[in-house]
């Protein structure tokens, strides 16, 4: 019989995969509404279509054919109506689809659009957010009579916006039978969009409303009872919390934060307000668990993050992050908590039907890019419900990961794996890859940029040293005020081991990459040691003392991570910064950076970039225009494609690997 021989990946095979994510279940469990989004090369942009399962027959139909991103939806309680959120207008307004048939109709016409639709219990009103005020701009774009930007707050820019304009963030609802919105919240504070209580009475919501709320960087619930006006806030002021959820029977909120006391380090806990006795209770608390999906990726952006899901008898479902997995937990409000499916994967969707003993769920590996799935919460028995992206997969060879871990010099173990080129000789050039964040997690999802490199030739060696999240409250700690220090030490002791335990990696052949606090580490590592014969550095940090100053979270996350300011302690910021160690340097260095970036700003790498170059050292820049810190995973496609050509022809040319 004649096989079909797969082929490797290739970079425009970006152009080929389509995401499957955000699945939501009919109110009677019947079917499933999900969207898929797929990158197109003409258009140079993304396209996301809603599609509708039927779970027995596994029947899918298109629901929407606009040509551009349908996305967000939202079932109706009495299962009649599908809201869901559209760029089919100016701004992305919310449209209305009936189950039984028909067009879709603009139910808003805000100047600044909208997000996040929720609906009542009753189905007659729909809650949202929508921004009001002087609209956030980029300072970068052309216009024929550019005007002043006059900047007075102290967080005044964002990596997602833009520069802030006096633009809050309100909350609102619209009425079904009129289409009259309501504004529920005002002033200048940022609002989030919680949920309602059964009774449609009163409304939950987000916001930091402190005195100062660019220094306190809180985040309170707060429940307002329509009726009243009265605002009365379920938190302290004391921690950042966030995605509510009202219990079906109207006794408890459950919303998911933490107190702040790790800084952006701290894991989030879960939280019980029972409204009888208007006590709270951390259900968590104790337990060194990840609430939440922290992984690391550059495929399933958007995502829907999941927040509480409430079943029965006053439990409900979550997901945490361990060990390089996403998976899903049940608990309840007495703080019991157990697992219901932990596998090698990662779970990026999830929706439980009516009936408590079935979701729907989207899962991705490392060499699955994600389809959804039925899975029974009593047995984890799983049966795939899409094929998304099955004609690429018959003709397509992913490569796996094989797990192992390394040991630290002070004893603690390294979850890392390696991914084996995809080419027929023994001996290849391994990369080195290193996450962002620093808290977050590589873990067991498809990785594009990890396929496009092993199909080139190279193995790729990746891990989750001491700052990445899954690993417990102390593991994620470990790093702040420690920067280029024993994270720096995992490091290489995870290349240590690779090149002792698999005989096809070559020491005198690696490379090293990695963005944002992989591209501060990249830096730090060829400013520290010679071993590895190519880098590149990616949306990078490169000097800590500036970076205080330019980035949209440089002051408080500054000194959160180093735990020191320009103030008290500048040395440490210079010391811990890679820039540095320029003058060391001998590792030819490729410099990756989006020119639109507010997270980690093009001067990190300009100045980078000047420091090496003056001393002559092997280095070159490229800028990314009309793109932020988020360019490897939602940039324009044709930059995306760009970059994945400028890293794999870096690595070819200095590692000597042909294709």
């Amino acid at each position: 019989m004649n096989h079909l021989k797969k082929r490797t990946v290739t970079i425009e095979d970006l152009y080929e995969l389509k995401s499957v994510y955000n699945p939501q279940i009919s109110p009677d469990g019947k079917s499933v509404v999900y969207t898929v989004r797929e990158t197109k090369k003409i258009e140079n942009a993304y396209e996301t279509q809603l599609f509708m399962l039927d779970i027995e027959t596994k029947e899918t139909k298109q629901l929407t054919y606009y040509k551009g991103n349908n996305h967000s939806p939202a079932w109706s309680p009495d299962g009649k109506w599908i809201a869901f959120l559209s760029d089919r207008s100016q701004a992305v307004q919310l449209y209305l689809l009936a189950v039984a048939g028909g067009e879709a109709e603009a139910l808003t016409d805000l100047e600044k659009g909208v997000s996040n639709p929720v609906w009542s219990p009753y189905s007659d009103e729909i809650m949202f957010s929508t921004k009001v005020g002087e609209k956030a701009v980029r300072v970068e774009q052309n216009y024929e009579y550019p005007q002043p930007y006059e900047v007075e707050r102290l967080l005044y820019k964002s990596d997602a916006s833009g520069y802030l304009k006096g633009e809050y963030a309100q909350v609102a609802v619209v009425k079904l039978k009129n289409k009259e919105v309501t504004f529920l919240t005002d002033g200048p504070y940022h609002h989030s969009v919680g949920c309602w209580s059964p009774d449609t009475n009163s409304i939950v919501f987000c916001s930091s409303r402190g005195e100062n709320p660019d220094l306190s960087l809180t985040m309170d619930v707060f429940i307002l009872h329509r009726d009243t006006k009265k605002v009365t806030s379920i938190t302290g002021e004391t921690g950042y919390f966030h995605q509510v959820s009202w219990s079906p029977d109207g006794s408890y909120i459950a919303y998911i934060g933490n107190e702040r006391t790790y800084g952006s380090a701290s894991m989030n806990d879960i939280y019980i307000y029972q409204i009888s006795n208007q006590k709270t209770a951390c259900i968590t608390a104790g337990i060194d668990l990840e609430v939440g999906d922290m992984v690391a990726g550059d495929f399933h952006f958007g995502r829907t993050a999941a927040g509480i899901m409430w079943g029965r008898n006053e439990e409900f479902y979550f997901v945490v992050s361990e060990k390089g997995s996403v998976g899903i937990y049940k608990g309840n409000v007495n703080g019991k908590l157990d697992p219901v499916f932990m596998d090698n994967a990662h779970v990026y969707g999830i929706s439980v039907l009516p009936n408590c003993e079935e979701a729907i769920v989207a899962i991705s590996t490392f060499t699955h890019p994600g389809d959804l799935y039925s899975l029974n919460l009593k047995t984890e028995e799983l049966v795939k419900l899409t094929n998304v992206n099955d004609s690429f997969l018959k003709h397509v060879q992913l490569t796996e990961a094989e797990s192992f871990y390394a040991t630290s010099t002070d004893g603690i173990h390294i979850h890392s794996w390696v991914v084996k080129a995809a080419a027929t000789n023994d001996v290849s050039p391994t990369i080195l890859e290193i996450h962002g964040g620093p808290h977050l997690m590589y873990g067991h999802t498809f990785m594009f940029e990890f396929q496009v490199l092993a199909s080139k030739g190279f193995n790729i060696l990746f891990s989750n040293p001491r700052g990445g999240r899954g690993y417990g409250q102390a593991f994620t700690d470990a790093v702040r005020g420690d920067y280029g220090g024993m994270d720096y030490t995992d490091l290489m002791a995870v290349t240590d081991e690779a090149v002792k335990r698999y005989s096809y990696i070559n020491e005198d052949k690696l490379g090293v990459t990695g963005g944002s606090y992989g591209g501060f580490m990249t830096n730090w590592i060829v400013g520290s040691t010679n071993r590895f014969k190519a880098a590149v550095t990616q949306r990078s940090i490169s000097n800590w003392t500036s970076f205080y100053g330019v980035s949209d979270i440089g002051y408080y996350f500054t000194e959160w991570e180093l735990k020191a300011d320009i103030y008290e302690n500048p040395e440490k910021l210079w010391n811990h910064s890679p820039l540095r160690l320029a003058e060391n340097v001998k590792t030819p260095l490729l410099i990756l950076h989006s020119e639109q970036d507010y997270r980690c700003p093009i001067e990190q790498a300009e100045q980078l970039y000047v420091a090496l170059k003056r001393k002559d050292k092997e280095v070159e820049f490229i800028r990314f225009p009309q793109s932020n810190h988020e360019l490897s995973r939602s940039g324009k496609p044709n930059l995306r494609t760009a970059r994945l050509k400028y890293l794999t022809s870096w690595f070819k040319r200095y590692l000597k690997q042909s294709q």
